[in-house]
């Protein structure tokens, strides 16, 4: 299915903390005004770049591409200058951007971040509307509603409507969801058990080397120091 750019527009404006690896939650209000912020955490890059598409037969195609966070999905500009997603992403072999490789997986895309031989760590990122905050005392807000997906959160809907008048903070986080992948491109969640099933040969090792450098399993940074261990002994 085909979204066009005004869709990410009728978002509106947003308040956002600055991030760090945990990624701080964005706070979208109508009444800060900040378009440039809102593009620059929606998409993955702050221009759409060079990318190739290369479909499973070995067939590619090329173009302007940029991975959109919030729909997880990977946009295009089409000659006449339309934003667009990529359409049958079933049949994608990989995605590249620049120099990042994508796979599609889960109705999503994992994007590739280490580059070894056998196994690699991938990353499914994706920017997750989480519910509401309301205006109190003393200019402060609170939480007033949640959901579960951004599927309910639709310019069509009179939630949308509302989020015009209303000074009120709609929340969001970012998903960061990390897979092992192997050279076939089978992915697995970079669960310790996961992880210690694929490099068995090495388990007792990554044990020690995760107690003694308290490694985070849901930190980006440690987990490619893991991978670059587990690598560096698997020879």
């Amino acid at each position: 299915m085909k979204y066009f750019l005004f869709i990410v527009i009728a978002l509106v404006s947003f308040y956002a903390h600055a991030q760090n690896e945990s990624q701080a939650a964005i706070r979208v209000n109508p009444l800060h005004e900040n378009m440039e912020l809102l593009e620059s955490q929606v998409f993955l890059y702050k221009e759409f770049k060079e990318g190739k598409v290369v479909f499973k037969d070995s067939v590619s195609t090329t173009g302007k591409l940029n991975y959109h966070r919030l729909f997880g999905q990977i946009l295009f500009i089409n000659q006449k200058g339309d934003t667009l997603a990529l359409s049958k992403p079933e049949t994608f072999d990989h995605v590249i951007i620049g120099t990042d490789t994508f796979f599609y997986y889960q109705k999503g895309y994992v994007q590739q971040l280490t580059h070894y031989p056998k196994f690699n760590l991938s990353l499914k990122q994706t920017l997750k509307y989480i519910g509401k905050e309301k205006k109190g005392a003393y200019g402060s807000y609170s939480a007033t509603t949640s959901v579960n997906s951004v599927s309910d959160l639709n310019v069509n809907e009179p939630e949308m409507t509302r989020l015009y008048k209303a000074d009120e903070n709609s929340v969001y986080t970012f998903n960061n969801q990390f897979f092992i992948a192997d050279r076939f491109n089978n992915l697995f969640e970079a669960s310790k058990k996961n992880i210690f099933d694929i490099f068995s040969r090495h388990e007792k090792e990554m044990k020690n080397y995760i107690r003694i450098n308290k490694i985070d399993l849901g930190k980006q940074r440690d987990l490619e120091k893991l991978m670059a261990f587990v690598h560096s002994v698997d020879q």
